[in-house]
């Protein structure tokens, strides 16, 4: 694999992001009219909320289960005032808990949650009506991480994996990075839940178990203690539902202007990311709470910026196969779900249509 992001490993040592979310250039292929009107109806319905007469914008609140850079497109549209331009003043906020941010989802506290899909399924499984508008991280943005001796996924086989919880993100990652390298999870190795992000870092570098998926950040704080980089699977582009983009559907049809002023941002935020690496480079440093130079943070924004965060977050089917595969053997009513009747692509097919997506001239 290229191991060009690990480059800079010495100077990144200190660098430490506590946990990750719980999750392609074409919409998916249906959707129900119940969920969405068809793009192009929704593209000249929908437009951005705006401010009313009197100057006022419209306030949302939009959660996350942890701060990651997954989410950076959202903190260029906030700090950029790109929600305030489009009519919103949006307050972004961590609720702790993949379960605790549905909850509050649900409970009407969020209006949108940028978010793993795990939670969200079992949810739709249990009656609840749920629309998926976007998702920020199409790909695994993960680093499966093994101490030395390990240097092919044969040498996995006896050994023990960490991963903060069964079921979470992680957890579908990890298992999904075992059976690209031909093992088999629980079978061929021992998976342990150890409860947080950084528990499961932490084990890692002191040896209590012989690798973890990590997120970027703590992956280099791994690699700096020695470990090596087995698989990257933002590199390998195995897709993914991590920091999928959610709300209630009564919420989405009651509110069609605020969701499509919500994603052209996040589109638009995106834009700029990409476009303007050192503003962006200060954005990344306040969120994710770092002093650290532009070479400690650059790293971690060229993965995402390169690898993992797309132009436009157009939400598919496949975003969702491996969550379904692992949550169904528990709750087989997951599997029985037909996702296109969740998924919601008008919003991102009317930025695409207005070209938001396309840098200045």
């Amino acid at each position: 694999m290229n191991r060009g992001w690990f480059s800079v490993v010495g100077l990144l040592a200190a660098l430490s992001v506590a946990g990750c979310s719980g999750a392609p250039a074409a919409p998916a292929s249906s959707q129900a009219a119940s969920v969405a009107a068809s793009p192009k109806a929704a593209a000249s319905q929908a437009s951005a909320a705006q401010p009313s007469a009197s100057g006022s914008l419209t306030k949302i609140t939009v959660a996350s289960a942890a701060v990651t850079p997954g989410q950076a497109g959202v903190w260029l549209a906030k700090d950029a005032g790109i929600f305030a331009k489009n009519g919103l003043d949006v307050n972004i906020t961590a609720i702790a808990g993949a379960s605790t941010t549905v909850s509050a989802l649900l409970a009407g506290d969020v209006q949108f949650l940028n978010a793993a899909v795990p939670e969200a399924l079992s949810a739709i499984a249990g009656g609840t009506d749920i629309g998926f508008i976007g998702v920020l991280e199409p790909v695994y943005s993960f680093i499966f991480e093994v101490k030395p001796n390990i240097k092919t996924g044969a040498d996995l086989k006896g050994k023990t994996l960490g991963v903060p919880a069964a079921g979470a993100a992680v957890d579908i990652a990890t298992r999904v990075s075992l059976r690209k390298l031909g093992v088999q999870p629980d079978t061929d190795v021992k998976i342990i839940a150890l409860g947080t992000q950084p528990a499961t870092t932490a084990a890692a570098i002191n040896g209590t178990v012989d690798g973890a998926v990590l997120p970027l950040q703590n992956a280099l704080q791994a690699e700096a203690s020695g470990m090596h980089p087995l698989l990257n699977l933002a590199e390998a582009k195995l897709p993914s539902g991590n920091s999928t983009v959610y709300a209630p559907r009564a919420y989405l049809n009651a509110h069609r202007d605020v969701a499509q002023a919500y994603i052209d941002s996040i589109v638009e935020g995106t834009v700029r990311l990409k476009h303007d690496k050192a503003f962006s480079l200060e954005v990344f440093k306040k969120y994710l709470k770092l002093d650290n130079d532009d070479k400690t943070v650059s790293p971690v924004y060229d993965f995402y910026a390169q690898q993992v965060l797309p132009d436009l977050p157009y939400v598919k089917p496949e975003n969702f196969t491996d969550a379904v595969d692992v949550l169904s053997q528990k709750n087989p009513k997951i599997a029985q779900l037909d996702l296109n009747r969740y998924i919601d692509n008008s919003f991102v097919q009317s930025a695409a249509d207005r070209h938001l997506n396309q840098a200045p001239a």
